[in-house]
């Protein structure tokens, strides 16, 4: 058995003088411009990075993409809001805007295109819904007679009367429809 290279005499951090070339520490490179101890290969390739640089072949983390995480958000408030029409609607466009901009920042600095298109795809779907939801509601009201409460509304202008009259007439026309029990209050 044989006993480890023994390191410069004097200790651990050596007892050299400043200036003198001494030999590396067994397991460490030697430095730049100064011999290697004697079994040990030479270290005359080394290159010290200059300046705080990463090797080369490092690659920087990506940073997260806040439009990307921003479109996923918008893109699931539209389609829990869009019952509502106007929060599907105007969440689902924010989330189009948001997803768009973040997919640009995927594909050029940062991560996150699949929750840009997910998030996109969600704003669509609030849309979507928001705008069949206010299509049926408005054929439903049209076929109650909404058209024509709205117009009698409109004729009576300012007339309690006739106000009150039309309000009837629409009441009627749901119950003859739905049953008793519709109430419409008067405008």
């Amino acid at each position: 058995m044989s006993s480890p290279p023994q390191g410069p005499p004097g200790g651990p951090y050596g007892s050299y003088p400043a200036g003198d070339n001494y030999p590396a520490q067994p397991g460490y490179p030697a430095q730049p411009g100064y011999p290697s101890q004697p079994g040990y290969p030479s270290q005359q390739g080394y290159v010290p990075q200059q300046g705080g640089y990463p090797p080369d072949g490092y690659q920087q983390p990506r940073s997260g993409n806040g439009m990307a995480i921003a479109a996923l958000i918008l893109g699931i408030l539209a389609l829990l809001s869009s019952w509502t029409v106007v929060g599907g609607v105007f969440f689902g466009l924010l989330a189009l805007i948001f997803a768009f901009v973040g997919w640009r920042r995927a594909r050029t600095r940062a991560g996150g295109s699949g929750l840009s298109i997910t998030g996109g795809v969600l704003g669509l779907l609030g849309i979507a819904i928001a705008v069949g939801l206010l299509i049926l509601g408005i054929g439903i009201f049209n076929q109650v007679g909404g058209s024509d409460y709205v117009t009698c509304v409109r004729d009576a202008g300012s007339d309690q009367t006739a106000l009150e009259q039309c309000a009837d007439e629409f009441q009627q026309g749901l119950e003859d429809q739905f049953g008793t029990g519709v109430v419409v209050p008067t405008p």
